[in-house]
């Protein structure tokens, strides 16, 4: 693992936990909130056609 360096200046700053939480999910235009709902509900409309066909093929 690399040393940090003597010199307080080039030394990585150091946040606390409250400052590096995650933020908020900003979806400001219809579009962006259309896209991040596909995304979160494609994933299980795809896993229930696959339990489907899998169900009906055997």
């Amino acid at each position: 693992m690399a040393e940090l360096p003597k010199s307080p200046e080039n030394r990585p700053k150091v946040y606390s936990a409250e400052k590096v939480r995650q933020g908020d999910i900003i979806l400001r235009k219809p579009w962006q909130r259309i896209v991040f709902l596909l995304g979160l509900v494609i994933p299980f409309v795809l896993l229930l056609i696959w339990l489907v066909v899998r169900h009906w093929s055997s």
